[in-house]
Formats: C-alpha cells, structure tokens, sequence
C-alpha cells in the first residue's frame, strides 16, 4: 500500500463549526466512494482524527489553524482535488457541500 505525504489545509473560517465539519464529512464521502480502495487519513495538532466530528466537538480548531490529510492505497488519483475542496470546506464557501439530497453522494470527483 502506497501513502501520500502529508497535505495541509489551513483553516480560513472563523471557528471550524458544524457546517465545516459537514462539508468535510460530504467532500471525503464523495472521494471514497470514486476511489473506493482508497483511504483519507486526517491528522491535527500533531494526533490522528478517527472521526471528523471531533474536529468540532474539540472547539479547538480556529481561523489560521492547519488541518492535514494524506491519502493511502494502490492507485492513488484525485489529491489535488481533494486538497481544493477540503480548504472551501473549511473556509466561509462550506455551504456548497452541504447542498446534496438525502442519501446522495455529492458528484465532486
């Protein structure tokens, strides 16, 4: 299994909220489901997040703040992509990601 380097995206939002956390949450889905052997690891403040909703409930990721991601698997395609949407999902242009119907799958990738 291969794994990419470690990408950062830094936070330009107020306060990473809710909302940040749901578009993020939209953004890896859509990701993963493209790339289904595919795996998006997030990391902050020097430890692994296993579940992206403790990005908002630790209230500690504010304005300014670095979030990384890297990538592991075979054939890893579509970083660059993944890196662009997740700092809109952690900037004030989170809305976008939050708009897909129930039980959909945002078509970003």
């Amino acid at each position: 299994m291969r794994m990419t380097p470690k990408y950062n995206v830094q936070v330009s939002n107020e306060l990473f909220h809710n909302g940040n956390v749901e578009a993020w949450k939209n953004i890896v889905e859509s990701y993963k489901t493209k790339f289904p052997g595919l795996d998006v690891h997030i990391f902050h403040d020097g430890q692994k997040v296993n579940n992206i909703n403790a990005l908002f409930k630790w209230g500690k990721v504010k304005h300014g703040d670095v979030i990384l991601f890297c990538v592991s698997g075979e054939d890893i395609k579509g970083v660059s992509k993944l890196q662009r949407y997740l700092y809109e999902g952690a900037s004030v242009r989170y809305e976008s990601y939050l708009k897909k119907d129930v039980n959909k799958v945002l078509n970003l990738f």
